[in-house]
């Protein structure tokens, strides 16, 4: 029926095209009745795989209004028939499914498990082109790096020959003004004719710009190819060859953070605040003090690690805080949240166990308190609050004494000693450093 419609559009452009243009009027009509009987009978059997009883006329006419069906085998036959579309391009919606379950639950998607619109759509793009097609969306940053967006990646992987994945930041500036929560990604593709063993990867770092910057974001963009080891599971956000080499000797370590801490109560803790992050973590040799309606507190935002010694402690305090281990969660994280995966996972050199860092614990602790204030706001839930704000910026020549202790420990060459220590220093030192500029 699909192909005897076809046929009938076929010869409407015919008569456009070579013609006089025009085509009679009971001609439409009845290619129109044609179609919209189709649509109802292909509306019927999708009903039945959502169990719905097309008997039930209140049931079906509900089920039609809610899920709106759009049968692309129908409404672009001639193109789907040839093997689909030349190139899909589109901002889907960020629409998290569960806000969406009472109204209507899409079937048969391998991305439902994603918990977004925006990754069913990417699922669906693949499954509408040809084999040498483009595909480009821009969507919602955690798309590169998180759990539940493993599928997606994998999806898009798997069907092309070529990806490209750049990311934005929305601090210091973003690239929709007005639009919470605007870190984003951009993924292109080259469509893979089979599913590809073997795909290309090109990625670039995390961008960030000030508002006057903006002209140029785009132009500025460095990509690098990256093999699916360099950070198995994630598209990295890096842009160098100097940041494949680093991951690479992090990653030659057999030890985990997770190693350091304690398995039962101890009174050395390292207290950390879960999300929030931009562009630096709220890590702390105590609690931040937090107040709510006046009364002494603490926020639900915070959660603590525990180790077996001081000396476990000090070290684990000062490797949080470093910008090596910032760099490495910017490059395979949301980069607002701070989970416990995202460090009981780091790589730790087995020699850093007989480091004495007491040292240096203890002069970051000392600046961290040293630039410590209390701030106000107010909130419809929570009502009026305060809490404790610390700068870590004012500790940067500690942690690069930090960071070159860590290098040593890595085997990192000069070159990529240096790039640690500059990593996004113009936009972590310069101004409005994690503050939104409009």
């Amino acid at each position: 029926k699909a192909a005897d419609l076809q046929q009938t559009f076929d010869k409407f452009r015919q008569l456009q095209t070579e013609g006089d243009g025009s085509v009679p009027a009971a001609d439409k009509l009845e290619l129109q009745k044609r179609l919209k009987a189709l649509e109802d009978e292909l509306n019927r059997h999708l009903a039945g795989e959502y169990g719905v009883k097309v008997s039930d006329k209140a049931a079906y006419a509900k089920w039609v209004k809610s899920h709106q069906p759009f049968h692309w085998f129908i409404q672009f036959y001639g193109i789907l028939k040839s093997g689909g579309f030349d190139v899909v391009i589109g901002n889907p919606p960020y629409v998290e499914l569960s806000t969406v379950s009472a109204q209507y639950r899409p079937l048969n998607f391998a991305t439902e498990t994603c918990g977004n619109l925006y990754a069913l759509c990417t699922e669906r793009s693949f499954t509408l082109q040809h084999g040498n097609s483009r595909f480009g969306f821009i969507v919602q940053q955690p798309i590169t790096s998180t759990i539940r967006m493993a599928v997606c990646r994998e999806i898009i992987s798997q069907n092309s020959d070529f990806v490209w994945s750049s990311t934005y930041d929305d601090r210091p500036s973003k690239l929709f003004n007005g639009m919470n929560h605007a870190r984003l990604a951009i993924i292109m593709s080259k469509r893979a004719a089979t599913k590809s063993r073997m795909t290309v990867l090109c990625v670039t770092s995390y961008n960030k710009w000030f508002k006057e910057e903006r002209e140029h974001v785009f132009q500025r963009l460095g990509f690098v190819a990256v093999s699916s080891e360099t950070l198995p599971g994630v598209f990295p956000k890096i842009s160098t060859a100097t940041e494949v080499g680093i991951i690479e000797k992090v990653l030659r370590c057999r030890d985990r953070f997770e190693g350091w801490l304690s398995r039962t109560e101890s009174p050395h803790k390292v207290f950390y605040k879960i999300t929030g992050v931009g562009s630096w973590f709220t890590i702390t040799h105590r609690p931040p003090k937090f107040f709510r309606d006046g009364k002494a507190s603490s926020s639900t935002r915070e959660n603590e690690m525990t180790f077996p010694s001081a000396a476990v402690r000090a070290r684990a305090f000062c490797v949080l805080n470093s910008t090596l281990f910032y760099w490495f969660y910017q490059a395979r994280t949301n980069c607002r949240d701070f989970n416990p995966s995202d460090y009981k996972t780091f790589p730790v050199p087995k020699s850093l166990q007989d480091e004495d860092m007491s040292k240096s614990a203890r002069k970051l602790e000392k600046q961290l308190d040293e630039s410590a204030e209390i701030i106000g706001a107010s909130h419809s839930i929570t009502g009026a609050i305060k809490y404790e704000q610390f700068r870590p910026r004012t500790a940067k020549p500690i942690l690069d004494e930090i960071d070159t202790v860590l290098a040593g420990h890595y085997g990192f060459t000069a070159e990529e000693l240096d790039f640690i220590l500059n990593y996004d220093i113009k936009y972590r030192l310069g101004r409005s450093t994690g503050e939104e500029e409009e």
